[in-house]
């Protein structure tokens, strides 16, 4: 009962002992306090991170990493409050002063000790006078520290400044050791981020430098994001293609673009397990690393030979293939393939000079993709008149969107260059069903007294179902010319379609929109619309499949499902192959199943 567990709450111990018959009982009670004054209607807020690890030593390594996902990282809170009348953005938090406090919230607005009735409450008092606001010098506007807050209609028009409230933790951060407040570092004076003779570098620890004056905790080191992805089947391979978006992503805690390598990840063998599907993906013990690319790096490993003789080694970090062997230029940037058009009637333009022009137009500055070309009304927007010529290629549009840069200058925001990559898989079989993943990892840093940044061993992975798509790899669709010089060559797999060879064609786990989990292939069918019609031997139609060949699929599959909703019996059966294209002639075949 509550009582019960009040009074097992203030006791300062803890019972390692495990009564008979609660083996098995995995709860815990944890309290944490005390806490002297609590009034009524107040609150109390803390963070708490439960952690278990391996052993004793993987318990310890896992305290680290939950103490650096709190601490998390400072970054700069730019608001209106941080613009002053001429539209400047005041950058917050120099010269280690972090925290914003305006005259009007304390008292009547009147210039004469406006902080009177104001007690600040600083969470952490350790190493900080808590009446050390009251105690601040005049603040002129010519320190910068203080300056009139852009007016608001209706509203007070108030007169800030930026102070500081560093404690312990800040302390601590700075000089490397524990703070405490009768310490030496306060009582010498060796740490006092208030103070006005310290350099920036003595203020290194605390908050505010460079600008960052905002902490946000319980930031997860993470591996970089995985990149944009897309998948194109063809015969016997799949062609896998990424962006460079994760070399481009700092890191969340540190800041830094710590970018190492892409791994390629596929699964097979997938049956579909009940309550799965395509869209949520295979399980995690389906996927293999099938390739990895890495950027050049080294990184530094520390080893004691002798008691006090540390050798420092420099080692390759991963195989330092570097990027080159999958870099891939799309074939849509050869200009041969959208020649100039007369854009008016003394000048003519590439599309790739075009989206220059819409690039750089002050328009578009703010579009992180690719506007649209058209508004909603249908008409064609003017920034992006210089592509209107080319609006029905929308892929190629994106492509040369991505890869135009804009080079930044007063006033103008920076627009990179995207990269691709491309990476073929040709050891699969068409017919079956393929996920493939890219993701990125980084590598472990270490910050030097000089600011630099030293590698010092690989860093995390990305998890392969954080980006992932499927694809069937498939025959090439027969164009005319192969058909008139070559024949007829539509065939269908397996045939005969018996249960043994259904279940090694990858039968899947029975659902809802596929009821039998296997599948017969109708293969090397035409460039062009097409129709397959399946028949009984005495003519009666039991389902009819559309498969659209124009993009160079060459094949479409059916689940032995009549147009009946029922599932087929064994027998022998007829197909037939219409064309829109009139270069294709009917063509009519025939396979058997056994059940």
């Amino acid at each position: 009962n509550d009582g019960e567990r009040y009074e097992l709450l203030s006791v300062d111990a803890h019972d390692t002992n495990i009564l008979p018959g609660k083996l098995d009982d995995y709860r815990f009670l944890v309290s944490v306090g005390p806490f002297r004054e609590l009034p009524p209607g107040g609150q109390l807020e803390f963070q708490v991170a439960a952690v278990v690890g391996p052993g004793y030593a993987g318990l310890l390594d896992n305290c680290a990493e939950a103490y650096l996902t709190w601490q998390g990282n400072f970054f700069n809170r730019v608001t209106d409050e941080l613009i002053n009348l001429e539209g400047d953005i005041i950058v917050s938090g120099e010269n280690g002063r972090e925290t914003m406090l305006c005259r009007e919230d304390f008292d009547d607005g009147s210039p004469d000790n406006p902080f009177d009735n104001f007690r600040p409450d600083y969470m952490d008092t350790t190493c900080l006078d808590p009446e050390w606001v009251i105690n601040q010098p005049p603040v002129s506007d010519a320190d910068k520290f203080i300056w009139p807050q852009q007016p608001v209609p209706g509203e007070v028009q108030k007169t800030c400044a930026y102070f500081n409230m560093d404690n312990c933790f800040e302390c601590s951060r700075q000089l490397g050791y524990e703070c405490t407040a009768m310490g030496r570092e306060i009582q010498d004076g060796l740490w006092n981020c208030n103070s006005e003779s310290h350099t920036d570098e003595q203020k290194a620890g605390c908050t505010g430098i460079a600008g960052n004056e905002t902490q946000t905790h319980w930031l997860v080191g993470m591996a970089p994001p995985p990149p944009g992805m897309r998948l194109w089947p063809a015969d016997n391979r799949v062609h896998v293609y990424w962006d460079d978006v994760s070399e481009q992503t700092p890191d969340l805690r540190t800041g830094q673009i710590d970018f190492e390598s892409y791994r390629i990840w596929r699964a097979d063998n997938w049956t579909r397990p009940f309550g799965s599907s395509v869209e949520n993906g295979p399980e995690s013990g389906l996927w293999q690393l099938i390739s990895e690319y890495d950027i050049d790096s080294y990184f530094i490993s520390e080893r004691e030979i002798a008691p006090g003789e540390v050798v420092v080694d420099t080692l390759p970090l991963g195989r330092n293939t570097t990027l080159d062997p999958v870099r891939y230029t799309p074939i849509v940037l050869d200009s041969e393939r959208f020649p100039e058009f007369a854009s008016s009637a003394t000048d003519t333009m590439t599309l790739g000079e075009a989206m220059q022009v819409v690039v750089d137009d002050p328009r578009n500055y703010d579009a992180k993709t690719r506007p649209t070309v058209r508004d909603r009304f249908g008409n064609v927007r003017p920034e992006m008149q210089p592509v209107a010529y080319w609006e029905s290629y929308t892929a190629v549009l994106d492509t040369y969107w991505a890869v135009t840069p804009r080079v930044a200058a007063e006033e103008i925001p920076e627009k990179r260059e995207v990269q691709f990559y491309e990476y073929i898989d040709r050891d699969i079989h068409n017919g079956f069903i393929y996920f493939y993943s890219v993701t990125a990892t980084d590598h472990e840093t270490d910050f030097q007294d000089d600011e630099s940044v030293r590698i010092t061993g690989p860093g995390q992975s990305g998890d392969p179902s954080s980006n992932f798509d499927n694809t069937v790899p498939g025959g090439e669709a027969q164009t005319a010319e192969e058909r008139a010089a070559n024949g007829v060559n539509i065939y269908v797999y397996p045939n005969p379609a018996t249960r043994e060879a259904l279940e090694e064609f990858q039968q899947l786990q029975p659902a809802g929109d596929d009821p039998t989990g296997v599948r017969v292939v109708f293969a090397n069918l035409p460039m062009a619309h097409n129709t397959v019609m399946v028949y009984t031997l005495s003519g009666d139609l039991v389902q009819t499949i559309e498969h659209d060949g124009t993009d160079g699929y060459g094949q479409v599959s059916w689940n032995l499902m009549s147009r009946n909703a029922q599932e087929v019996v064994s027998g022998i059966y007829l197909y037939s192959v219409q064309s829109d294209d009139s270069r294709f002639d009917d063509f009519i075949g025939k396979f058997v199943i056994v059940r």
